[in-house]
């Protein structure tokens, strides 16, 4: 989960950022910014890594809510990757009622950037999609702009 860096003092700063915010969360719904749950993130404490996708492909589902399933392969969904503390995790959690709502997952993400990261992601706990809710884009941000919330 390290990143490349330029110089010796920023290499330190960040290790000692991964040892305080060991967790990467990508985050692909209304944890964004611009959306009504990223200030439960603000709350509790992060540091942003970078916005990218999922390297590999997956469902986002929009119905009032956005939710990311496993399978069918249909696109990459689009991403915003943070770091937070054991904290932070346990509050993402508490949101997302995983275990039993969502399912939270380590998976690999490509950061716009091309550097890839293995990060949290919550996935809906069973069931799945139904063909007029998946958002092919597999942007929540560019649906809810589609819809005119934007």
């Amino acid at each position: 989960m390290s990143h490349t860096t330029s110089t010796p003092a920023k290499a330190a700063k960040e290790e000692k950022a991964a040892k305080a915010r060991p967790h990467y969360m990508a985050v692909y719904g209304t944890l964004r910014r611009n959306f009504h749950n990223h200030g439960l993130l603000k709350h509790v404490g992060f540091d942003q890594i970078g916005d990218g996708r999922t390297k590999n492909q997956h469902t986002l589902a929009v119905h009032s809510l956005p939710y990311a399933f496993k399978a069918p392969a249909t696109s990459q969904v689009r991403v915003e990757v943070y770091a937070v503390d054991d904290n932070g995790l346990r509050a993402l959690d508490g949101l997302e009622g995983h275990p039993r709502w969502y399912r939270r997952e380590q998976i690999p993400v490509v950061l716009d950037n091309n550097e890839e990261v293995t990060a949290w992601l919550y996935f809906m706990n069973g069931g799945e999609p139904d063909a007029v809710s998946i958002e092919v884009t597999g942007d929540y941000e560019e649906n809810q702009r589609r819809k005119g919330y934007f």
